[in-house]
């Protein structure tokens, strides 16, 4: 298989997938955005549930509720609404194209960096605006609880 699929990015970027079937973590769900991929989220544990709201929040997708109460005909009737109803595919490629002109993880990297150890209310406000899947009210509560956020 890795032959032919050398890595999931490859398999993504392939201009053939219509759509990504993901059990909800993080890294898959943030390459399908890049590369403008509707998403069907079948979480597999706690945290994957929470990307599962986000794909179907943004528009980018459906998720399944209960992975140990689904049926093969509900999930095939899921990925069937992904693949006919075009709203998803638009949405995903609005996402693609914000994220991608954010700059991507090198920009990314760049403000974490020029934050130092005490950002600025303006550099904050900047790196949740180019990482938007980051959970930026998280990350935000957390750095203000640890004296580092934006005040």
């Amino acid at each position: 298989m890795e032959n032919w699929i050398p890595s999931q990015l490859d398999a993504l970027a392939h201009p053939h997938v219509r759509a990504f079937v993901t059990h909800g973590g993080s890294n898959g769900f943030h390459e399908s955005m890049y590369f403008g991929k509707p998403v069907l989220v079948v979480p597999a544990w706690f945290d994957c549930y929470a990307i599962g709201r986000r794909a179907v929040d943004s528009g980018v997708g459906l998720a399944v509720r209960d992975p140990n109460d689904i049926t093969s005909g509900e999930l095939v009737g899921m990925l069937n609404r992904l693949l006919t109803d075009d709203t998803f595919t638009e949405r995903a490629e609005y996402w693609s194209a914000r994220v991608r002109a954010a700059g991507g993880t090198t920009r990314a990297a760049d403000l974490v960096l020029s934050m130092g150890t005490r950002p600025t209310s303006e550099a904050w406000r900047h790196l949740c605006r180019v990482a938007p899947y980051s959970y930026p009210d998280y990350l935000a509560g957390r750095a203000r609880a640890r004296g580092r956020g934006p005040r």
